[in-house]
């Protein structure tokens, strides 16, 4: 039987000057057991930005998940609310020609991502400068034969990363 899931990511990118929102779009899983991919090249983080600054990955929901409500009864009001989390890991490089050195992250999961306190710093202290990310988000369906079923529908993610000047 193949499911068919679409799955969305929603990326807030946030900085104590700019605030910015970018979507993305993971590939549908069609078969169970494969994962979804999405990719962002080139967003920007946060621009004219002086001097080094701490790189905060803070989750609303890291896990791609899909809230469905049930109804106990066709008579009853009560509502219950079902999860259903896809696994997903980030990829990715946080750069910018002013810097010394990219931020780089591979196959992480938002616990781990949600520990980092990574930090840039600027070639030079007193030029600006333009942090930009590239971003690989891979989702992994249950195969067939698991127990873990996953339900086809959309599913989402929201993460913030937060530019502090320190």
């Amino acid at each position: 039987m193949k499911k068919r899931m679409k799955l969305l990511l929603f990326l807030v990118l946030l900085t104590p000057v700019i605030c910015c929102s970018q979507d993305i779009v993971l590939s549908n899983i069609n078969i169970p057991g494969k994962a979804g991919i999405g990719v962002i090249n080139g967003a920007v983080l946060g621009e004219n930005l002086l001097g080094p600054r701490k790189i905060i990955f803070i989750w609303e929901q890291g896990d791609l998940q899909k809230i469905q409500n049930e109804k106990k009864s066709s008579r009853s009001k009560v509502e219950t609310s079902h999860i259903e989390k896809i696994p997903t890991l980030y990829s990715g490089r946080i750069f910018s020609p002013g810097i010394i050195e990219p931020f780089v992250f591979k196959d992480k999961n938002q616990e781990e991502l949600s520990v980092i306190e990574a930090k840039v710093f600027p070639i030079r202290l007193e030029e600006p400068y333009t942090l930009f990310i590239e971003l690989t988000v891979q989702a992994f369906s249950e195969p067939v034969k698991s127990n873990k079923s996953i339900d086809a529908g959309d599913y989402t993610a929201k993460i913030s990363i937060n530019l502090i000047e320190f």
